[in-house]
């Protein structure tokens, strides 16, 4: 196969404009691209590194933040009551995860929303 695709297409439009070009020789150029395709993933199969799940792992760790801001964004956002829900409830316990201790901004909250959830509400006059 040549090395620029560009002089391989115009080679095939020449053929084709002279009439040389047939099925058989389209379908061998589709060969040859099909076999450069095979080894070209077969080079970069052996070239993978051998901690690939260690490398996924990194890139996971590093779009935490943009996977984070996309869940804030669909909790006031989506469309769906449902997946506002369910992204509000994600937040609220990864956020409650670490509020153990006393003083925790968190902890005093849900304290405080469980106090008012047992007491009855106020009747209005």
């Amino acid at each position: 196969m040549p090395e620029n695709p560009q002089d391989d297409f115009d080679e095939l439009m020449r053929q084709a404009d002279e009439g040389e070009l047939t099925p058989e020789k389209v379908q061998e150029k589709l060969n040859n691209y099909h076999a450069a395709f095979e080894q070209e993933f077969a080079e970069a199969a052996e070239k993978s590194p051998d901690n690939i799940i260690e490398y996924t792992q990194d890139f996971f760790k590093k779009n935490v933040a943009m996977a984070a801001a996309q869940i804030a964004n669909l909790c006031g956002n989506a469309e769906s009551e449902t997946v506002r829900a369910n992204c509000s409830k994600f937040i609220i316990e990864q956020a409650s995860k670490d509020a153990t201790g006393d003083g925790d901004p968190f902890k005093k909250l849900f304290a405080e929303l469980q106090a008012n959830k047992k007491q009855p509400a106020k009747e209005q006059a």
